[in-house]
C-alpha cells in the first residue's frame, strides 16, 4: 500500500481464488483509515511485487506471464498510472526480480 499525500490509501484488494486464475485483485482507494473503498483501475492485477511513487501517481508491478511451472514462463514490468492510461509493458524477461528505485 502507498499513502497519499492527502492521507488516503491505495492498495491491492482481492478476495476470490480460483484455481485457474490464483487471485486475481484489484487497485483501490480508501480515506485513511481504511473505509470508502474505490476502485482506481479496471484491471484485475497479480503482482509479485510493486513499486509505487512517493505520491502515488505511479506503479509498477512485477508480474508473470504464462502458466505457473512452465518453461516458457516470464516476467513482465508494467507501468500502471492512475489518470487511467493503458498499461504499458516496459519489460519482459526471465530473471526480473527485487525491483528498487534509482538514484
Amino acid at each position: 500500500p502507498v499513502q497519499l499525500p492527502s492521507g488516503d490509501l491505495r492498495f491491492f484488494y482481492g478476495e476470490q481464488f480460483t484455481f485457474e486464475e490464483g487471485i486475481p485483485l484489484v487497485l483501490v482507494q480508501s480515506d485513511p483509515d481504511g473505509q470508502d473503498w474505490t476502485p482506481v483501475r479496471p484491471e484485475k492485477f497479480h503482482p509479485a511485487d510493486a513499486l509505487w511513487a512517493e505520491d502515488g501517481s505511479v506503479l509498477l508491478i512485477r508480474t508473470y506471464t504464462g502458466e505457473y511451472g512452465s518453461a516458457d514462463r516470464s516476467a513482465q514490468i508494467v507501468l500502471v498510472r492512475m489518470d487511467e492510461s493503458p498499461l504499458q509493458v516496459l519489460l519482459e524477461a526471465e530473471n526480473i526480480q527485487q525491483m528498487e528505485w534509482g538514484p
